[in-house]
C-alpha cells in the first residue's frame, strides 16, 4: 500500500491528461500526462488487479459472445421450424388428395357419406318448402270441376257445400283450371306422405284430408 501512495515528485508536478480505469472495478489502471508520456510502471498489486479485471472483462466478453451465439442458434432453430412448418402447410395446400378408391367409391366410414348426402338432400327440400305462416288462418281446398270420375266430382261438391253452410271462408284451387295447382298439390301431399286424392283440405297450412 505504501508503494502505491508514494509517487515520484516529477509525477506529482505533472498534470494528468486522462486516466484509464477498469470498467469492471473502477480502479485507475493507467495515467497519461500532458507531456504525452505515461506514468511509471504499475506495482504488482495493480498489475494483478489489471490481470483480474482483464480476465473478468475477457470472460464477460467471451460469455457474451457465447450467449449471443446461443441466442443466434436458438433463433436459427426457430426460423428453421417456422420455415419447415410453412413449407409443410404449403405442400399440404397444393397437394391433391384422391378420396376415391380404385372401385370408384368414396373413402370414409361406411354409409356415412350416403347418410350425409341424404341429409343434405332432405335439408334442401325442407328449405324449399313454402312457409305455413303464409296460409295462417286460411282454409285451402283443392277440387276439380271435371265430371270424368263422378264420385270425385260429387265429393268436391260436398266439401264445398259443407264450408259454405258453416259460413267458413275458404280458397278453392281447381286443378282442372290451373295445372300449377295440380303440381302444388302433388308436392304438398308428398311432404306429408299422402296420396293426392281429391278433394284435399289444408287448414292453416296443415294437411286435413
Amino acid at each position: 500500500m505504501l508503494k502505491r501512495e508514494m509517487k515520484p515528485e516529477n509525477d506529482r508536478s505533472r498534470k494528468v491528461r486522462f486516466r484509464i480505469a477498469s470498467s469492471h472495478s473502477g480502479r485507475v489502471l493507467k495515467e497519461v500526462y500532458e507531456d504525452g508520456r505515461p506514468a511509471g510502471s504499475l506495482d504488482s498489486e495493480c498489475a494483478s488487479i489489471c490481470g483480474i479485471d482483464g480476465l473478468s472483462e475477457s470472460d464477460g466478453q467471451q460469455n457474451g459472445h457465447i450467449g449471443l451465439e446461443g441466442d443466434e442458434q436458438e433463433n436459427d432453430q426457430d426460423n428453421l421450424l417456422v420455415l419447415a412448418r410453412a413449407a409443410s402447410e404449403k405442400g399440404f395446400g397444393t397437394r391433391r388428395v384422391n378420396i376415391l378408391s380404385k372401385n370408384g367409391t368414396v373413402r370414409g366410414v361406411k354409409y356415412k357419406v350416403s347418410a350425409g348426402q341424404a341429409l343434405f338432400n332432405n335439408l334442401t327440400k325442407v328449405l324449399q318448402q313454402p312457409s305455413t305462416d303464409v296460409e295462417f288462418d286460411r282454409v285451402v281446398i283443392y277440387t276439380t270441376c271435371l265430371r270424368v270420375v263422378r264420385t270425385t266430382f260429387e265429393r268436391c261438391e260436398l266439401v264445398r257445400k259443407i264450408f259454405q253452410n258453416h259460413r267458413v271462408k275458404f280458397e278453392e284451387k281447381n286443378i282442372a283450371l290451373n295445372g300449377d295447382y295440380g303440381k302444388e298439390l302433388d308436392e304438398r301431399c308428398r311432404r306429408v306422405s299422402e296420396a293426392p286424392s281429391l278433394p284435399v283440405v289444408f287448414i292453416d297450412g296443415h294437411y286435413l284430408g
